[in-house]
């Protein structure tokens, strides 16, 4: 059912903060700031002004971790205060981002890989495999350290093993998938919401 709508600039991605029951929005190619909206007034309740195009962003405890365009991956407060980087490189558009444990994911379209990094921004891993994964963005990891990314040329999600060295094709075409974008996983639940393209999105239970 819809229950209601906050028009924004271009939005591209979001994270939901339970303990504040707020919901942090990155604006993408649109305006420079992160909007922080509160469900329950329906209404923004205040901006986080970071200069450069996000994109991708997830919640790391207390604070938000972002994508952000040519500089890397970012660690900012919820209020904005004092902002850090985890990982600096040149960050490529379209890059999405998934915190678990001390374990940070992001997605890189332009050599089709997912690279994980610990929090303080040592190199774990990267994996390729350009015959089914190509233009990663959408990433979420489950309870055991998987970790789901969108396929969106292959029209496919993998689940990539924690350690990083192996993958497997769970979903596709044949499922629905038609350039998939976002995703999130549900570890109560087990349940991997992807969202298309073209504004249709699919629930799977993948217990």
């Amino acid at each position: 059912m819809h229950e209601f709508e906050i028009r924004l600039d271009s939005p591209f991605d979001l994270a939901y903060f339970e303990r504040e029951n707020s919901i942090a929005v990155t604006s993408g190619a649109g305006s420079k700031v992160i909007h922080i909206i509160d469900p329950n007034s329906r209404t923004i309740k205040r901006t986080i002004k970071v200069r450069d195009t996000q994109y991708g962003i997830a919640l790391n405890k207390t604070v938000l971790v972002y994508c952000k365009l040519g500089k890397g991956i970012i660690e900012v407060q919820l209020n904005g205060e004092s902002e850090k980087a985890l990982v600096s490189f040149s960050m490529p558009h379209y890059s999405s981002v998934a915190v678990h444990g001390d374990n940070i994911y992001y997605t890189n379209k332009d050599n089709d890989s997912v690279t994980c990094y610990d929090i303080h921004g040592n190199l774990k891993w990267e994996f390729k495999d350009t015959q089914n994964l190509q233009y990663p963005q959408g990433i979420s990891v489950d309870n055991n350290g998987n970790v789901f990314v969108v396929s969106r040329v292959t029209n496919s999600v993998l689940i990539i093993t924690p350690d990083g060295k192996r993958c497997k094709t769970i979903l596709s075409s044949t499922d629905g998938l038609s350039y998939p974008r976002a995703m999130h996983f549900e570890p109560t639940s087990n349940k991997l919401l992807v969202a298309n393209e073209n504004k249709i999105a699919f629930l799977f239970d993948v217990s």
